[in-house]
């Protein structure tokens, strides 16, 4: 799925000859836009099964501090929700939990939200710092949640009664987290670090809690993600002197850029 200002658009990637990728012509299956105001879409996130697309969007042109979030059936494009609005901070951030049956916003007045993603009940709320999540995202067994915040921590949360956990500290506002998939470990990012354009990973191990090696990048990290092995850290920074956007790779060992 890819967002943007335009919409959001989902392409069949079934047949596709990766040895010619380039050019291949992408088969748009569905697409949701907004042609009477146009939005901007910060988020776009499928189900585990497939079935669902969750969007979360502002109105561009009207009243730029809100965001909807929004339901849809990929197979019928019906949308079934569109179960709240709230104050846009920072990018979308969308997370089902593994079996689908549940759905965490960063959302809610800057508090994180649970939901259920048929019926669009919602379910808790992460009641936390008076800050502003601004990245939510389940552990791979779906008992925990990790929120990235602006006062510059990670908070892991217990699924069941909403309670924090453990705090994971940054010197300034987190933007990202991510799970390994055995959930020894913890990916954070941040960017903008006090003003000085330049940005940070760190891998935490969250068995025993210390700090295990910090990634330092001269460019805010956008976004950051584990390769398949989990050996690799991949992360996405803006390049203010090229005027691109590139991407970094470090061994997740020895914390050595590639």
């Amino acid at each position: 799925a890819a967002t943007g200002a335009t919409g959001v658009h989902v392409f069949d990637t079934v047949g596709w000859d990766l040895e010619f990728s380039e050019t291949i012509a992408w088969d748009t299956v569905f697409s949701e836009s907004d042609p009477a105001y146009g939005r901007i879409y910060a988020a776009a996130v499928f189900s585990p099964d497939g079935r669902l697309l969750v969007t979360q969007s502002s109105s561009y042109g009207q009243d730029m501090a809100t965001r909807a979030t929004a339901i849809w059936e990929l197979e019928s494009g019906e949308l079934l929700n569109e179960f709240f609005v709230y104050p846009t901070v920072g990018n979308g951030a969308v997370s089902f939990s593994p079996d689908g049956r549940l759905l965490v916003t960063a959302s809610g007045e800057g508090r994180p939200q649970i939901f259920e993603p048929y019926t669009g009940r919602q379910l808790g709320v992460l009641r936390g710092p008076s800050s502003t999540a601004y990245d939510v995202t389940y552990s791979p067994d779906g008992s925990r949640i990790a929120t990235a915040e602006a006062d510059g921590t990670v908070r892991v949360w217990d699924v069941n009664n909403e309670e924090e956990l453990f705090v994971l500290r940054h010197e300034y506002w987190v933007l990202g987290a991510a799970w390994d998939n055995d959930e020894s470990r913890i990916l954070s990012w941040t960017g903008d670090i006090g003003g000085s354009s330049s940005g940070m990973a760190r891998i935490w191990n969250i068995a025993n809690m210390p700090e295990m090696i910090t990634l330092r990048h001269g460019s805010p990290i956008r976004h950051a993600a584990w390769n398949a092995t989990e050996s690799r850290i991949m992360a996405r920074f803006w390049d203010y002197e090229a005027k691109a956007g590139m991407i970094q790779i470090w061994d997740v060992g020895s914390g050595i850029p590639l």
